[in-house]
């Protein structure tokens, strides 16, 4: 399949019954292969990307042996690829409504700013004709439509989807996916946003490819722009900066300061082009240049015997494996030089190495780019960092899951407002420390009247909660709270305050220094 894919230049492949257990990655020749199955030979979906997209791939999503989906950052897009399987005709109605339960699931937690694509065996015809169905059925399809097109249709509705291989007008050969000796029919099916259908240039089925024994290979060309990285022009000359020594730098800046590089004026981009072109002539001189890598290695200093050796005998097994006449032969080759390696000096680490290279294999993420909070945990997930102020759009972010909102929810109890580090701030604490630090009577009457009787509702979408009293903590978005914050941390620190570095106060948190334990535990003592 994999060799297929590769010649057809098929950058995401969906397939469905894999029929393999467990929820694992692979690598299939040139393909990755991220895959969700749970009974042996039967059902099963999975989805391969190849090798230049599999490192923009930031999520993956196993639902059950129906449903698999992830997600790629490739570009300025956020694209979710699902690949589904609708159980056969004739199961149980049940299943088929926890699948399209569980496709609506996936849907509808896909952003609209997101691109969606979805590829699947639906186990349905749609029909020939769009019959009512015009704004997702393109009226190219073949055969007569069943309750499974129906309820596709249904689906793709719902969520403003299209089905691309009836938009495109075909022959009947390019539109027949699953063909046996008593019937040809169509029931694969990809789907797309309707505002997205531009970026399909075309879908058809290669009916010269077979993948199984009787379905047939499904395609569709899809436009988005990728930013590929630019290489280094064969030929070009390069400045060896690598051979830059102590002595070579001695000489360099001898050179730079007879020319008076230092001495120009005028612009700012004026003077920083003119001195950047004088370094760049004297480097010229003092390091010589690079004329590329045409005839040669990248450098000569790694390029030694013990080197050169092994390359040789690399070349001399590969040679022997590429002469064997049989598996059996081939087999014995690659296993003779596995455990020749494993025999010899070191042994340890190369079953270590052996070990944490399957293991890399078969991750779902090959790269991963994210912000850790204080747990060491990967909480945020982006596509791109570093953008400037001005631009806030980060791409793909990771969605806050129910489940983290309701175990923010059981931390707070009736009446307890809490910060980052779940500390309450008792109302009584406050004043007390507003009398202490010499605030005027009359202030902190008219402070206390602002907090006295301070009650909150929530909002949901079924309407407002009944109101409960507040008896902690400060009032949220008020320009008082600050100073009342910081003038109670100074009245509950003035124990321990001392001159920098030993004692530092950042918001609520405080950091103590002495020079031995025993000063450190006194200091504490005095805090506690």
């Amino acid at each position: 399949m994999a060799k297929i894919l590769q010649k057809r230049k098929v950058n995401i492949a969906c397939v469905q019954e894999t029929r393999w257990i467990g929820s694992r990655a692979r690598n299939a020749d040139e393909y990755k292969l991220w895959y969700s199955g749970v009974l042996k030979g039967k059902n099963g979906v999975g989805i391969l990307v190849d090798r230049e997209l599999r490192e923009s791939v930031v999520e993956v999503r196993r639902v059950n042996d129906w449903l698999i989906s992830i997600k790629l950052v490739v570009g300025e897009c956020t694209i979710n690829v699902v690949s589904a399987y609708v159980p056969q005709a004739g199961l149980d109605e049940e299943i088929k409504r926890r699948f399209w339960e569980g496709l609506d699931d996936i849907a509808c937690s896909i952003p609209p700013a997101e691109k969606l694509f979805i590829g699947g065996d639906f186990n349905g015809h749609i029909g020939s004709t769009a019959g009512g169905y015009g704004e997702v059925h393109g009226g190219f399809d073949f055969g007569d439509r069943n309750s499974g097109g129906t309820s596709l249709l249904d689906f793709t509705r719902a969520f403003e989807l299209v089905i691309a291989n009836s938009s495109f007008p075909k022959s009947e050969e390019h539109l027949v996916t699953f063909q046996s000796m008593v019937a040809k029919t169509q029931i694969e099916y990809l789907l797309l946003r309707r505002r997205d259908r531009g970026l399909c240039k075309d879908c058809k089925v290669i009916s010269g490819e077979t993948l199984a024994t009787q379905h047939r290979l499904l395609v569709m060309d899809v436009g988005i722009l990728m930013k590929r990285k630019k290489r280094t022009a064969r030929g070009q000359l390069r400045i060896r900066w690598g051979a830059l020594t102590k002595d070579k730098a001695q000489e360099l800046e001898r050179r730079l300061s007879v020319v008076g590089a230092w001495r120009s004026s005028g612009d700012a981009s004026v003077m920083w082009s003119t001195m950047a072109d004088y370094i760049r002539e004297a480097a010229r001189e003092v390091l010589e240049v690079l004329k590329g890598f045409v005839g040669g290695h990248k450098g000569d200093w790694w390029w030694n015997e013990v080197v050169q050796c092994k390359v040789e005998a690399k070349k001399a097994t590969y040679l022997k494996l590429v002469g064997s006449t049989c598996e059996v032969e081939k087999s014995a080759n690659r296993e003779s030089r596995l455990y020749e390696d494993l025999g010899a000096k070191g042994r340890e680490k190369k079953l270590f190495w052996l070990a944490k290279a399957r293991e890399r294999k078969a991750r779902d993420l090959d790269q991963v780019r994210c912000i850790r909070d204080e747990d060491g945990d990967q909480d945020i997930v982006l596509g791109e960092l570093g953008h400037p102020e001005s631009h806030r759009d980060f791409g793909y972010c990771r969605r806050i899951k129910v489940g983290e909102v309701m175990g923010a929810m059981r931390k707070m109890s009736r009446g307890r407002a809490t910060g980052p580090d779940e500390i309450p701030v008792p109302r009584e604490v406050l004043w007390r420390c507003l009398e202490a630090k010499g605030v005027p009577v009359a202030y902190i009457r008219a402070i206390t009247n602002m907090y006295d009787g301070a009650k909150a509702r929530v909002r949901t979408v079924g309407g407002d909660s009944e109101h409960f009293p507040v008896i902690m903590g400060l009032h949220q978005g008020s320009a008082l709270s600050q100073f009342l914050f910081a003038l109670v941390m100074d009245a509950l620190t003035h124990h321990v305050q001392g001159e920098v570095p030993w004692c530092m106060l950042f918001a609520d948190d405080i950091v103590l220094i002495e020079e031995t334990r025993s000063g450190v535990n006194e200091r504490l003592e005095v805090w506690m």
